[in-house]
């Protein structure tokens, strides 16, 4: 005699993944994230700060050249012979763009050129040393933001001092 067996018997195994393995390959994407992330942020605020160092430096050579042509430093950004993307303020001494705004100042004695964060949180502040094309960088960062004083870190400041609010970190001479 034949003996005939359901043919749900010959099933090895369903199609699809099992809760657990659904759970362990989420578990792996989080570490992965969580990894991933915070090194993400720190290099595009780095980027960032780096492209306001390069706009800081042009604008400071921009008026070095106003300098040497009028034998005077203007604090009018619509004077100088520099492009850059943003919105100049009705007196001309300020550029807003997305993330800084930028300073100048005719006189040397006072602030020199300087980029300040329109978002502290993420984009810590920069200052030049000399109005000359501006070697020496300072960063200024916000205490209680970590972001900010990673990203002075690791373009190489040096710390150098601190107030209520503020560290200072010196990033030394660029070329």
């Amino acid at each position: 005699m034949i003996y005939k067996r359901p043919l749900s018997c010959f099933k090895l195994s369903v199609l699809g993944f099992t809760l657990i393995e659904l759970l362990v390959v989420v578990l792996i994407i989080g570490i992965i994230a969580a990894i991933a992330l915070p090194q993400y942020n720190l290099t595009m605020a780095k980027s960032r700060t780096v492209e306001a160092i390069s706009n800081l430096r042009a604008i400071s050579s921009a008026q070095q050249i106003y300098f040497l042509t009028n034998g005077k430093y203007t604090a009018d950004f619509r004077l100088l012979d520099i492009s850059l993307p943003g919105t100049l303020s009705d007196d001309g001494t300020t550029l807003k763009t997305k993330l800084y705004t930028y300073a100048l100042n005719a006189n040397p004695n006072d602030s020199l050129p300087h980029a300040a964060s329109n978002s502290g949180a993420t984009h810590p502040s920069l200052y030049c040393q000399s109005k000359q094309n501006c070697i020496k960088l300072y960063c200024r960062a916000l205490i209680d933001r970590n972001l900010t004083n990673k990203v002075c870190i690791s373009l190489g400041g040096v710390y150098i001092n601190s107030n209520a609010w503020n560290n200072y970190y010196n990033i030394g001479y660029t070329k």
